[in-house]
């Protein structure tokens, strides 16, 4: 299964691919980054729920950079492994990011995912807004 989305963010490209892969971009529930953004680099979050450390890790595959980024996606070593894509679109001081995420094995994670996604995309705007 995939998930797409789209979603509209009021700041310019540069600072929406610049939060995206900084590790300085913190957004709960996540409590740490780290982020290499290179063909092979890292990408890993660190995120708590309910009191339990979570762990993501994925390596880049693809980085052009201020357009668009594919990246592997796997929890806690659990051997499901998908993968995310994300397009950065220039509207003139705003940003259109298109994202797919896929190999989604089950509705519940699929439901799963759709929440994460909306929660971190609103997070990652208000982060820009507040500087």
């Amino acid at each position: 299964m995939k998930l797409s989305k789209s979603y509209e963010i009021d700041a310019t490209v540069e600072q929406v691919y610049g939060a995206w892969v900084s590790n300085d971009t913190v957004i709960p529930p996540a409590t740490a980054m780290e982020v290499d953004p290179k063909e092979g680099g890292i990408y890993r979050l660190v995120a708590s729920f309910d009191g339990q450390e979570s762990t993501m890790i994925g390596r880049f595959k693809t980085v052009r950079p201020l357009e668009h980024l594919e990246y592997s996606w796997e929890w806690n070593h659990d051997g499901d492994k998908s993968w995310v894509r994300v397009d950065f679109t220039d509207l003139g001081g705003r940003t259109r990011v298109n994202l797919e995420h896929d190999a989604i094995d089950t509705e519940e994670t699929m439901g799963n995912l759709s929440y994460g996604w909306d929660s971190y995309l609103a997070g990652l705007e208000k982060h820009l807004q507040e500087g």
